[in-house]
């Protein structure tokens, strides 16, 4: 196919290419308007992917799939205001679902979870402090955050954990930790730990609850204000 070097551009908006295909001349309308592009009259279709400028897959789009009725909407927006990426189509009601590759996880918007075991002045003890609601979804937890109001000192690191139900009303805990969190001595955060904490199970299922517990005091027993933040995403409604 070869592509003439006369093209018109209409004050429309349209333009017309005139073309040689296997010999044969045609001409190609184009319109561009807000309405999108439009090609000889029909819209752009079968299409299936979109490559970006290096020529690489941008968005890819399956074959098609007969009788369909639902899609997703697009739409940008003025300053201040959301961006939409919209369920549309025929029927009442239509589910989103996105689905990683493989192990892959999809990230919306993070989920943080933050308890107090005891109050600040309290003196902790070696115990379980507090049992949570169940999981009101499915979700997994990503990481896990100890604090403290008062710091521990001494070789001894004050240690927190936390352990889900087995089965919903199971009413028996297992840690979801290799490595529990620690608290370094002088230090209020677990996150500037030597040691970071290592989470062995990260799925937390809708009905669970989790219990959060000291199973280690600071040598001097000076730390105070025990608490621990979860940070999760939802995995299903």
């Amino acid at each position: 196919m070869l592509l003439h070097d006369d093209v018109i551009d209409a004050e429309d908006g349209s333009f017309e290419f005139s073309i040689m295909n296997d010999g044969v001349e045609d001409t190609l309308m184009m319109t561009i308007d807000a309405a999108g592009i439009n090609f000889n009259g029909n819209d752009i279709q079968n299409i299936d992917n979109i490559k970006d400028s290096n020529g690489q897959h941008l968005i890819r789009f399956p074959s098609a799939i007969t009788d369909a009725i639902n899609d997703i909407t697009i739409s940008n927006a003025v300053t201040a205001t959301p961006v939409t990426f919209t369920a549309s189509g025929g029927d009442a009601d239509i589910d989103v679902q996105f689905i990683p590759k493989g192990t892959g996880t999809f990230y919306g918007n993070r989920e943080t979870f933050a308890w107090p075991l005891i109050d600040e002045t309290t003196s902790p003890t070696v115990a379980v402090h507090y049992t949570t609601a169940p999981a009101p979804y499915d979700m997994t937890i990503e990481d896990a955050i100890g604090g403290l109001t008062t710091a521990g000192t001494g070789a001894a690191l004050f240690t927190l954990d936390v352990l889900k139900e087995d089965s919903v009303n199971g009413n028996t805990f297992t840690t979801i930790f290799s490595t529990a969190i620690t608290i370094d001595a002088n230090e209020f955060t677990s996150t500037t730990a030597t040691t970071a904490p290592i989470i062995n199970v990260s799925t937390w299922e809708k009905g669970r609850r989790l219990q959060l517990s000291v199973t280690l005091l600071d040598t001097d027993m000076a730390a105070e204000g025990p608490k621990i933040e979860l940070i999760t995403h939802a995995t299903a409604k």
